[in-house]
């Protein structure tokens, strides 16, 4: 009976063993598993707070722990960007490209990441406003309106041509050969009249300078380079324009620089004297990328714009949309911040006022955004708000 007992024990051992063993990998292999958990708690949290590229490296860390949720959440960051670029694409073009059909498109494609992710990175549902407002804005001009617009373009065209400005003239005849091809200006098609100011641009941007080879305008190079650093496009331009030799055709860059910039300035300022926000936005935001720092202050000029907006908005009684352009203003630009907070104080008083003078943290956002204004020093006595707001903002110190 012992023998057999003794001959037993291995049986046990080995079949215990055998029991046992998958449980001891199932053991050995779980240390990974809650380093996977909080990767993807992590990956989850960045891409509801909308940091996408955070969520994408988390959720391709997690490894085979919710395969099926990881890839549809890495499908969805996907189709989100691509969905926003080729629709933010459209809306960055210049005002003369934009037409109704590719309007159509951004759209689509706002709606369809707005499907994907209704409170997305990148405002989609302020995107597909603009979008939509864009296009009824096209849809809604006069055939009037377009025929003065296409004489106006034409005229600027055939004048820059004559110049031999071939560049500047590309920029006016090619938005006229995009809206109306068959378009007669200067007696030539304008789809024509675009493809050959485009090549000549490529061969001359500038016409050739008799006093070129004058062995006196050696240093009309460095000069006309220095005087577009110190924004003196005038003499920049007079210098360049003379300029031969192996520094011609850095000098065309600068001229070609130059026009482009005014180009844009000149669109700005009439878009922004006409209230077309956008097109003034767009423009300024083309000459800065020419020249940041150039003559106008395209990029101060471009974040104003928000500011100018919001002041709208807010005498529109539209409260939380004026917030939202003084918002990005504040983000943009360290200038006319007093401006700024009182103006946002406004805005939260406003809405508290209205909203049944309940949201006790709306009143505190209001009083510690009209602290920040009067620390700078604002008086707000000449701002034509509501009497309550402005009796808030005299009554209320500078410090907590």
């Amino acid at each position: 009976m012992k023998k057999n007992s003794i001959c037993a024990l291995p049986l046990i051992v080995a079949v215990c063993f055998a029991v046992m063993s998958p449980a001891w990998a199932l053991l050995q292999g779980s240390s990974a598993l809650p380093q996977q958990e909080e990767s993807f708690k992590l990956a989850v949290q960045a891409y509801t707070e909308n940091r996408f590229t955070d969520a994408r490296t988390l959720f391709e860390s997690v490894g085979s722990a919710h395969a099926e949720e990881v890839k549809k959440y890495l499908a969805n960051i996907k189709a989100y960007k691509a969905a926003m670029e080729e629709a933010n694409s459209v809306l960055a073009r210049s005002p003369g490209e934009l037409d109704a059909k590719s309007l159509d498109v951004a759209i689509s494609k706002y709606e369809e990441a707005l499907t994907i992710k209704k409170d997305g990175p990148s405002q989609p549902e302020q995107q597909l406003e603009k979008a939509r407002a864009l296009r009824a804005k096209l849809l809604s001009q006069t055939s009037d309106d377009m025929e003065m617009r296409d004489r106006d373009l034409c005229q600027k065209a055939v004048s820059a041509a004559r110049l031999h400005h071939y560049k500047e003239a590309a920029l006016y005849s090619c938005p006229l050969a995009n809206d109306n091809p068959a378009y007669s200006c200067g007696g030539d098609e304008a789809v024509h009249m675009c493809e050959e100011m485009g090549e000549l641009a490529k061969l001359n941007l500038q016409p050739d300078a008799s006093a070129g080879s004058d062995e006196a305008a050696t240093g009309n190079f460095s000069k006309g380079s220095a005087a577009f650093k110190a924004n003196d496009f005038e003499a920049a331009r007079a210098l360049l324009e003379r300029v031969d030799g192996s520094e011609k055709s850095a000098a065309a860059d600068y001229l070609r620089r130059i026009a482009l910039y005014t180009i844009a300035m000149q669109q700005a300022d009439t878009a922004r004297k006409g209230s077309r926000y956008d097109d003034a936005r767009s423009a300024y935001k083309q000459a800065a990328a020419i020249k940041s720092d150039g003559p106008g202050a395209p990029l101060e000029n471009e974040f104003l714009i928000d500011l100018r907006q919001g002041i709208e908005a807010f005498y529109a009684g539209n409260y939380v949309q004026a917030d939202s352009y003084l918002e990005t203003y504040e983000r943009e630009s360290s200038q006319k911040l007093d401006l700024v907070h009182f103006y946002r104080g406004a805005c939260e008083l406003g809405r508290f006022f209205l909203e049944g003078a309940h949201d006790k943290d709306l009143r505190e956002q209001a009083f510690n955004n009209f602290r920040l204004a009067k620390k700078a020093g604002f008086a707000g006595k000449d701002q034509l708000v509501s009497p309550k707001i402005l009796q808030a903002y005299n009554e209320i110190s500078a410090s907590p």
